[in-house]
């Protein structure tokens, strides 16, 4: 089974490679099948994926992303600028003028054990999330989650350069004993940005589409799927 499961990585890894620069409403859909065939995997053995996992500091899984500078005159931003921007504990009361600012379909799959058998669930956060961007040298992150300051979860784009990579996050409101450094294994990522680089000040936006089996600091696994536009302001990360 195991060897099943590794050829099977090996495939989609292969799909999530083959991409060329087109706009997403007209991107022939490889991703379709391998997201089939990553749930599956999910729901199956998790054990043998985690052979190819990846903290976020690691080159693995770096790839250049794609560049449409008229990506800003989507339609979709429309539809944001008519939505206010998700409640967070950073948010000022009565502050009303911030714009929607996430447009991505976010959904975790998680197994758990009950009365002997296995559990799967599946939750969507899209009415949860914001996106945030923040600039520290040559280091753009962008965050897609929540903001909160406890329990947050999302999914956290490093960009270096031409380069960029894509993790989830979730934080514990606990403390435990039991902990380790996140790992990631990307089953597919693609990123569309509006510029090459960016400044403090600038509007960046973008499109995502993603989907990985995640391990978090407890070391539990989950399935994670992302895809849509977003936007946001640039900020020092320092501040």
């Amino acid at each position: 089974m195991r060897k099943i499961i590794a050829a099977i990585f090996c495939f989609v890894i292969a799909l999530g490679c083959h991409h060329h620069k087109t706009e997403p409403s007209r991107r022939p859909s490889l991703k379709g099948t391998a997201e089939i065939i990553i749930d599956s995997v999910f729901l199956r053995d998790t054990d043998s994926l985690h052979q190819f996992a990846a903290a976020a500091r690691s080159a693995k899984y770096r790839q250049s992303f794609e560049l449409d500078r008229s990506l800003s005159g989507n339609g979709i931003y429309k539809k944001l600028d008519s939505m206010p921007e998700i409640v967070s504990s950073f948010k000022k009361e009565g502050d009303t003028a911030a714009r929607r600012s996430s447009a991505v379909d976010y959904y975790t799959t998680t197994r758990s054990v009950f009365e002997g058998r296995e559990h799967y669930g599946s939750a969507g956060a899209k009415d949860l999330y914001d996106c945030r961007a923040y600039l520290q040298n040559d280091t753009l992150r962008i965050s897609i989650g929540t903001h909160l300051g406890f329990g947050d979860s999302g999914l956290n784009i490093w960009i270096i350069r031409d380069w960029f990579v894509m993790m989830p996050y979730r934080s514990f409101c606990v403390i435990t004993d039991r902990s380790c450094e996140p790992l990631n294994v990307p089953l597919w990522q693609r990123l569309m940005l509006n510029r090459k680089s960016y400044s403090i000040g600038d509007s960046l936006y973008g499109y995502l589409s993603f989907g990985a089996v995640y391990y978090d600091a407890m070391g539990n696994p989950s399935g994670q799927k992302a895809k849509g536009f977003f936007r946001a302001l640039i900020k020092n990360a320092d501040r």
